[in-house]
């Protein structure tokens, strides 16, 4: 009789466990691998988001478990030279160079870090209309592995924001990335229409891609129909969380370990889960030498 499975049962508090926790005690003994449940078969799903950062093109990434104010620190080599732009379901995408120069040819991954999966993307070449342009934040619609999803990347050229996307169908890629202008209204800002620092955030579904804008607007793209659909964001947005949200440079750095002596820039990519949605955050001390990159990350597995 597993005796020691039903203490555990009764007396644990299993919110406490995070996903680093889980694993490691499920290695003790039989007991614990029969109380908690597999991190390999796809029904782990963390209670909140984790932030993933690095240096950029750094192999040495820290997690940071924000309700539990832990961080985990490990090399990966999938994201050494690597730029991270968002996340969806677990799995984020980079851009395979750190570069923030305009280009003409990008290429990108997709990783899930808790399954050490990864996938590489077609290649997106711009051409005529469009100059070249920096890769701003990027997303997938679904989980990698169901073959029938969207990869999304937003671009700026310092004139205009731009929507690219490519969608896999049954495993087979759409032949071309599909570019699309985001029509963002002109209110006499000239410089919001190419700041990719305006955009809040960025979230998926099946076949439409939602943008927030610090215009207090949603700008919506069907996928299919390749038409937006904009709207005013009216009240408080009920999902908005971020648990480093209102923290100074300063605080920021003290909270993610990072040098306090060190100018430094934070370029934080946000994400939503069916609870959360967290915003993009840009900031930095003068004359940053420090470039972290980061992006917050369901906890599926």
């Amino acid at each position: 009789e597993n005796v020691g499975g039903r203490i555990l049962w009764k007396h644990a508090n299993f919110e406490k466990f995070n996903y680093v926790e889980a694993h490691e005690l499920r290695m003790i003994n039989n007991e614990w691998k029969e109380c908690l449940p597999s991190l390999k078969k796809g029904n782990y799903n963390g209670d909140e988001p984790w932030l993933l950062y690095h240096q950029r093109g750094s192999s040495q990434a820290t997690l940071y478990d924000p309700r539990r104010g832990r961080h985990y620190v490990s090399v990966d080599q999938n994201l050494e030279g690597a730029r991270v732009l968002g996340s969806n379901m677990g799995w984020l995408m980079a851009s395979d160079s750190v570069s923030v120069n305009p280009g003409r040819q990008h290429r990108f991954f997709v990783y899930n870090p808790f399954k050490a999966m990864r996938y590489n993307l077609p290649v997106l070449n711009i051409g005529y209309p469009l100059p070249s342009c920096v890769v701003r934040c990027g997303i997938v619609t679904k989980t990698v592995t169901q073959r029938n999803f969207y990869a999304i990347v937003v671009t700026d050229n310092f004139y205009a924001l731009h929507v690219h996307y490519i969608g896999m169908r049954n495993g087979i890629w759409d032949v071309a990335w599909t570019l699309n202008p985001i029509p963002i209204f002109d209110d006499g800002d000239d410089d919001q229409h190419a700041d990719y620092r305006g955009v809040e955030s960025i979230s998926p579904s099946e076949n439409l891609l939602s943008i927030r804008m610090s215009d207090h607007r949603k700008y919506d793209l069907n996928l299919q129909t390749r038409e937006w659909e904009v709207s005013e964001i009216l009240g408080e947005d009920t999902m908005d969380w971020n648990r480093l949200s209102g923290l100074s440079i300063h605080q920021m750095k003290e909270t993610l370990n990072l040098p306090a002596a060190t100018p430094t820039s934070l370029e934080l990519i946000g994400t939503k889960t069916d609870r959360h949605r967290v915003r993009n955050q840009f900031m930095s001390d003068d004359a940053s030498t420090s470039e972290i990159d980061g992006v917050w990350l369901e906890v599926r597995a």
